[in-house]
């Protein structure tokens, strides 16, 4: 009994001499795989603000070329429907009803295939750090698709109504005659000595580029937001696939992290060190005033 007594008067002592433990309640918005997920997510609906806008255009400056394009080629056509009594009404609707078509089935696909072909290889490539990728459900945003829808094919039906307007308002005799080219102007590079050693088919394609211009405005933006679509898909892929590589080769270099304790006494520190000799690496104490060291294990 007096044993027994004297180790539960020893045990008492020692409690007493323990000091609190510090608690820390960390909830799920401050842990480190939850931020990593939701700066993802913010990544990746940045990117989803973008890529559509750079379709959106790219595909509609196509769609307007190809249309201005179509009814200045048919101009001698409208003119002969309209002189055998077509209204302008019905030689629209032809048009109208081409562009419409083509455009509603093809925004019909491309969101059919972009909702389903876009985010599963975006997601791919995130799968390398997230191991639920097998979870995921993809899903139909029906009310943005349908806002797409009625905006594209509404926008192409609009050209079309204008381009058709535009011819119309000519009489049959001169949408008949083959339209008169627009008056040639002389370019400042025809008063320079290099334009006399250009070829003479040089000199009409340099000719054509400043004789159309839209054309060539057109043509640029549509070649230059293409390339860039490409640029930006290609960086992306580049930026997702070595993440990892470079995250545990280059930045995360130790298997293993201990932190003491701020009332930790030096020489446990010390007589932990000496037990893990030649195996730990210091790490260099982060701002702020707390005195906690890290020591990182070295690989092998």
């Amino acid at each position: 009994m007096e044993d027994a007594r004297q180790q539960l008067e020893d045990g008492r002592r020692t409690l007493a001499d323990m000091t609190e433990p510090d608690t820390y309640l960390l909830d799920r918005n401050t842990n480190v795989a939850y931020v990593c997920y939701e700066s993802d997510a913010d990544i990746v609906e940045g990117i989803s603000r973008v890529f559509p806008l750079f379709f959106f255009l790219v595909a509609a400056l196509v769609c307007i070329t190809t249309m201005s394009k179509m009814v200045d080629e048919e101009r001698t056509q409208i003119g002969v429907m309209k002189a055998l009594g077509y209204g302008s009404g019905a030689i629209t609707a032809k048009y109208l009803a081409y562009s419409g078509s083509a455009s509603l089935l093809g925004c019909v696909l491309g969101v059919s295939a972009g909702s389903v072909i876009f985010p599963s290889a975006i997601w791919q490539g995130y799968s390398i750090m997230y191991n639920f990728a097998s979870r995921i459900q993809l899903t139909f945003q029906w009310p943005l698709c349908a806002i797409i829808v009625c905006s594209y094919t509404g926008c192409m039906l609009a050209v079309t109504w204008f381009c058709c307007r535009r011819e119309l308002a000519e009489v049959p005799a001169e949408l008949i005659r083959p339209k008169s080219p627009k008056a040639g102007k002389r370019l400042l590079l025809e008063r320079l000595p290099l334009w006399k050693h250009l070829s003479f088919l040089r000199k009409v394609s340099i000719r054509n580029v400043f004789r159309y211009r839209k054309r060539l405005v057109m043509m640029l933006l549509g070649v230059g937001g293409c390339a860039a679509l490409v640029v930006t898909g290609f960086g992306i892929r580049d930026s997702i696939a070595g993440m990892a590589d470079y995250q545990f080769r280059e930045v995360t270099l130790y298997d293993m992290s201990v932190t003491f304790a701020e009332n930790q006494e030096p020489e446990d520190q010390e007589a932990f060190l000496k037990g893990c000799a030649g195996t730990v690496q210091a790490a260099p104490p982060g701002p702020g005033p707390s005195p906690s060291i890290s020591w990182h294990p070295r690989r092998s």
